[in-house]
């Protein structure tokens, strides 16, 4: 509106002052001047207007630079002190799991002598010691035993989280597997009453080429549990055999981030992964008619020093570490552990793992488990 009030303003000035007659200049000359002169000034404004919204888009730009220099330079910084910290962490795990060995050997020293005085003691037949002596020494005995089992819970923790923990792999018959942990836990149901029934299917592994230490830690920490939290009804362990693939790739919280890294770099390859291969697994499943677990802190359980609820610590005692280490266990032997509770209806955790256990990880890149 403003171009075409002044272009019309502009030809009746021309009009009125001009050299031309009024009639001629606007029947020849002001149709196609008039028309010029719009497209001339609409154009002249249009090219006003794109260059002003450069400026303020190189305005907005140069804006948006600094902010991105400023963002540059604080991730920059957040960086440098997140590297710091983790060098603070990875130096204090180090010094921790460090101080975690040397105290469990000072702590292991003067225990394991307690226990040898107090078994002496509790066995010996000289007149000198009466029942009542005995039957003390019996108790610290007992006490420095649980004691041990914590020590040594403690530093089989330490040693998985900073990966120093490694396999030693041996031919093992399944059914002496199973008889030396009902040996270790059939004066434990006789002491509570609760019928303890171990069975194994006949499709289970015959062999297995594992660490047997470490499997019967495993079994030693959930039934430990099992029986712990029971209190009527029965505690089962069930032995079977499956046909499955071996698991992807060590777990990355426990192994580190090559392995993972190595898996994740291959699988973003346009060639893909090779199926994994299908090995026999065998299944342990420790079942118990116990009070349960809630379905929502199902996995706080697997957290290490962490328990149901503060109430559970008080009545039955404990540190909550079986269920972690055992968790990290399972992964280091190439399985897995998995938990099916009801609140007050009993838990079963299900322990799987390969026959051959050199299938799964035993560690960091490098380190290789010892075999027998």
């Amino acid at each position: 509106m403003i171009i075409l009030v002044i272009n019309m303003l502009n030809c009746i000035n021309i009009s009125w002052l001009g050299v031309l007659p009024l009639s001629v200049y606007w029947s020849e000359y002001a149709p196609l001047t008039l028309l010029l002169s719009l497209l001339l000034s609409a154009f002249f404004v249009y090219m006003i207007r794109d260059f002003n919204l450069d400026q303020q888009r190189m305005v907005d730009l140069k804006n948006m630079n600094l902010i991105l220099r400023r963002q540059t330079k604080e991730l920059r910084e957040a960086k440098r002190d997140v590297e710091d910290k983790a060098r603070q962490l990875l130096l204090s795990s180090r010094y921790k799991s460090e101080f975690l060995a040397n105290m469990s050997h000072e702590l292991k020293t003067p225990l394991n002598s307690m226990l040898l005085i107090s078994q002496l003691i509790q066995e010996s037949g000289d007149e000198a010691y009466g029942e009542e002596d005995k039957r003390y020494a019996g108790i610290i005995k007992a006490a420095g035993v649980d004691l041990l089992h914590l020590i040594d819970d403690i530093l089989d923790l330490s040693k998985v989280e900073a990966g120093k923990l490694q396999l030693t792999l041996e031919n093992v018959p399944a059914i002496e597997l199973l008889h030396s942990v009902q040996a270790q836990f059939q004066p434990v149901a006789d002491r509570k009453g609760l019928p303890f029934r171990v069975e194994i299917e006949p499709d289970s592994p015959q062999m297995l080429l594992t660490d047997a230490l470490r499997v019967n830690q495993v079994l030693r920490n959930l039934l430990t549990n099992a029986f712990k939290f029971t209190e009527s009804g029965f505690v089962e362990l069930k032995v079977s055999g499956e046909r499955r693939a071996l698991l992807p790739a060590p777990d990355e919280e426990l192994f580190g981030t090559r392995a993972s890294a190595r898996l994740r770099s291959r699988g973003n390859s346009r060639q893909p992964m090779p199926a994994l291969p299908e090995v026999d697994w065998i299944v342990f499943a420790v079942k118990d008619t116990g009070i349960g677990i809630d379905k929502e802190k199902q996995n706080l359980i697997f957290e290490a020093f962490q328990q149901e609820d503060g109430s559970i610590t008080r009545q039955y005692g404990g540190t909550g570490l079986g269920l972690s280490i055992s968790l990290q266990l399972s992964k280091l032997l190439g399985g897995m552990l998995e938990l099916q509770s009801d609140k007050g209806e009993g838990s079963t955790f299900i322990f799987r793992m390969p026959a051959d256990s050199s299938f799964g990880g035993a560690g960091e890149e490098g380190d290789e488990p010892q075999r027998i």
